[in-house]
């Protein structure tokens, strides 16, 4: 997913995500971002439940690429 592209820097929060246009269990969910050379650095993973609260910080003229997981383990 790719979430933003911006002019200045930002920090945003992911409030509305489509789960089911997704087709994932937010309860299920594990959100990455994976490092991306010249783009962004990882950051560690966390659960799609609770996604608004944690803030993404994008850069001016870039954006952020997030990979949605289905957690390990859950059923």
């Amino acid at each position: 997913m790719t979430l933003a592209r911006c002019s200045t820097d930002a920090a945003v929060t992911l409030r509305a995500i489509d789960w089911e246009a997704l087709g994932v269990d937010p309860a299920l969910a594990r959100i990455e971002q994976p490092a991306i050379a010249k783009l962004q650095p990882a950051r560690p993973a966390f659960a799609g439940a609770n996604a608004s609260a944690h803030p993404l910080a994008i850069r001016a003229g870039q954006g952020v690429v997030l990979v949605v997981r289905r957690a390990h383990g859950r059923t």
